[in-house]
């Protein structure tokens, strides 16, 4: 898994271009997030961030 960049986005080619991240319980783009959330877990010794798009979304997933 790439490293997340501050604004959320990944650097997977190296070119500074990455798909945009999506939320986990609906793929909305959160580029178009008004009010993102962010869940932080680790993961075999790693930080997983786990986005979301909206507070729902987030309890669905938390479900």
């Amino acid at each position: 898994m790439a490293p997340l960049r501050p604004d959320g986005g990944t650097d997977d080619d190296g070119d500074g271009d990455s798909d945009a991240q999506r939320c986990e319980a609906c793929g909305q783009s959160l580029a178009e997030a008004t009010h993102r959330r962010v869940v932080s877990a680790v993961d075999e010794d790693q930080v997983v961030h786990h986005q979301f798009c909206t507070e729902a979304c987030l309890e669905t997933w938390l479900e």
